[in-house]
């Protein structure tokens, strides 16, 4: 996944190229809490053009981010529904891959928060199309 963190600060906006799709501005969909127990939780991007891409997150608490794994591209297009398996990651605003969480500690409990609505950049290699 490495290898494609050279793109992001190339393109501009939804770029094909290889199988390798860069999409900014991408949002989340949901607001997503973790603890110290719950690490790991599913996560959920939409893009402009009626597509969402759903993966795994996981907090990496001794890094303070969250890295993204992303599975499943699904679009709405002339009300079909079509899924593509991906592989592909997140990359927040100040470019490093994976995202920046808001942590807190409250009653000596470690809480975390992905706000809703969150803009990120995804970056995605395409595999087979499915119906």
């Amino acid at each position: 996944m490495k290898n494609f963190i050279f793109f992001v600060g190339l393109m501009l906006s939804v770029v094909e190229a290889n199988n390798i799709i860069i999409v900014r501005d991408a949002t989340l969909l949901h607001e997503i809490t973790f603890d110290r127990v719950n690490i790991e939780n599913i996560i959920t991007f939409t893009d402009d053009k009626d597509c969402r891409f759903h993966g795994m997150a996981k907090n990496e608490i001794d890094i303070g981010r969250v890295f993204v794994k992303l599975n499943k591209k699904t679009c709405l297009i002339n009300n079909i529904a079509i899924e593509q398996k991906i592989d592909g990651f997140a990359v927040d605003e100040d470019e490093k891959v994976g995202l920046s969480i808001d942590e807190s500690f409250q009653d000596r409990t470690y809480h975390a928060v992905l706000k809703l609505r969150k803009k990120v950049t995804l970056v995605i290699k395409m595999e087979e199309l499915k119906k």
